[in-house]
Parts: structure tokens; sequence; C-alpha cells
């Protein structure tokens, strides 16, 4: 499974919001040059997360965005699950339109239903708090 740069440069500009903390908003083109993001990348990202109602934006000479969650109630999974098309390992692991008409003979499906469940509970469980802290570990 390989995630695109939607989830990396997005889970990273969320980390440096994150830091922000109740300061000031921070500006797009700051982000974008500190996390070394291309900015029309960067606002096309914005724009998703802030449909999803992640972030929030202030307009003005003083603008910028901001969480509109708190780090420690905003999962992985939020964020891939709003900047992802699809995360499954695997066609057939994903919606159910992508449905196998071979899905009842398949003897593969299962390790790939495993693998899916494995990433999503990861997802889950690690909050953006988590990945700002030194000691980003996941619990079993």
């Amino acid at each position: 499974m390989k995630f695109s740069t939607k989830a990396e440069y997005g889970i990273r500009a969320l980390i440096a919001l994150a830091k922000q903390g109740d300061k000031e908003p921070y500006s797009l083109p700051q982000i974008a040059r500190e996390q070394k993001i291309p900015r029309a990348y960067l606002e096309h990202l914005f724009a998703r997360l802030k449909r999803a109602g992640l972030i929030t934006s202030t307009k003005g000479a003083r603008g910028g965005y901001s969480l509109k969650v708190k780090p420690q109630d905003l999962t992985l999974y939020q964020v891939v699950a709003v900047l992802e098309d699809n995360f499954s390992p695997y066609f057939c692991t994903g919606s159910e339109d992508a449905a196998c008409p071979e899905q009842k003979g398949c003897l593969t499906r299962n390790v790939w239903v495993k693998v899916q469940d494995s990433v999503n509970q990861t997802l889950q469980q690690m909050t953006l708090a988590d990945l700002v802290s030194k000691n980003a570990k996941v619990t079993n």
C-alpha cells in the first residue's frame, strides 16, 4: 500500500498548525515554505481539509489557517480519509462498487482485508497530538 503525497503533505502541514497552537493563524505561504510543499498543492489540500471541518481560515493581513479540531481529537484516519481518494491496499478491499466477481473463490482476499484492517486500526489509534509529541508510538 502506498499513500500519495496528499496524505504525507497534508499531515505535515497539520503538524505545523498543531505546533502553532493557539497563536495567530499560520499563513499558507509560510507553511508551504517551511514544509517544502508547493503552495498551489497546499491550497488544494487545505480546501479539502476546510470543507471537512478540520481547519479554519482567517482573512486579512494577519490571516491564515488554524486547526478547528484539537490535535488530540484528530486521528490520522480522519485526515487520510479526507485527503486520499482511496487508500485500500487492493481494489477488492475498497468500496462495495469495487467488488470482484471472483470474490467467493478468491484465495488472497482475506490477506488484503487483514492488511486493510491493520492499517485502519493504526490510523485510528494515532492522533495528530501523537505526531507532535516526541514519542510518536502506536499502542497495542
